[in-house]
């Protein structure tokens, strides 16, 4: 298999995980009924604009900063949700090179640098451990949900 065919697989197993990923999101009801709640937002804020005597072009800049704050702000969170959800699809060829980068000890050993206190040295067991433990969720989810999971 040539590095262009490893891109082309990365990039079917990225699109496969974001658009599971998109699914779940909009699975959980509060996300799409944000996104239909700024629709119907939106279209009542553009009738009270429109309606309004300003000037066309501050009518027409109004309208569409309403629409994309309101539908658009929605849409661009999950999408970043799942970008950031499967990105690990993108630079890894499988699920132990990605958990090669989780490190609990470079982190911990930063942390211990500036710590003063035995109890700051506490927060940056806890800090590191939960960090690690996320990055290592974060790679076994996108290689499981891109289809990649061997």
């Amino acid at each position: 298999m040539g590095t262009g065919d490893a891109k082309t697989v990365r990039k079917e197993r990225y699109s496969a995980c974001k658009q599971l990923q998109i699914d779940d999101l909009m699975d959980n009801h509060q996300w799409a009924l944000g996104i239909v709640f700024g629709f119907f937002f939106a279209l009542f804020l553009t009738v009270a604009i429109a309606s309004n005597n300003n000037p066309p072009v501050v009518s027409l800049m109004a309208i569409v900063a309403t629409w994309l704050v309101l539908v658009g702000g929605p849409i661009l969170i999950v999408h970043g949700i799942a970008t950031y959800n499967c990105y690990p699809l993108l630079k890894y060829d499988n699920v132990d090179e990605c958990k090669k980068t989780c490190s609990y000890w470079s982190c911990f050993d930063e942390c211990i640098e500036r710590a003063k206190t035995e109890k700051d040295r506490e927060w940056c067991d806890n800090y590191c451990t939960q960090g690690y433990q996320s990055c290592i969720k974060r790679c076994n989810n996108a290689f499981e949900a891109g289809g990649a999971w061997y």
